[in-house]
């Protein structure tokens, strides 16, 4: 993946990878109010439809633990770990829901932003 500076003196634009979620960090408070185990995970608030996480089968109140092979603690990780792919990549979200896991195969979309 090229640099930023580098796209932007290209081409005058950014492209990042897009999952197309709402993620969240899963407080105390929020772990208690719905019975989760733990407060590690980004909790999936909302999912684009159509986009890469809707077709993988991503849905609102799963967690995400573990993101194209980084383990995901909090949205701060996941977000980190998004940034170090790029769009049209396919990685593996590794997800929580309910007692299950299972692992999802998300290709990325792509945003693009201007310089």
């Amino acid at each position: 993946m090229s640099s930023v500076a580098d796209q932007l003196l290209a081409n005058g634009t950014v492209k990042h990878a897009a999952l197309g979620i709402v993620p969240a960090d899963i407080t105390a408070q929020t772990a208690q109010r719905f019975g989760l185990a733990t407060t590690e995970g980004a909790l999936v608030i909302d999912v684009s439809a159509q986009g890469p996480a809707d077709k993988a089968g991503m849905k609102p109140g799963d967690i995400i633990t573990d993101f194209a092979g980084a383990k995901v603690k909090d949205v701060t990780d996941l977000l980190a770990a998004l940034r170090k792919q790029d769009p049209g990549q396919t990685v593996t979200a590794t997800v929580r829901r309910g007692d299950s896991t299972q692992d999802l195969k998300v290709t990325l979309g792509g945003l693009a932003q201007q310089g």
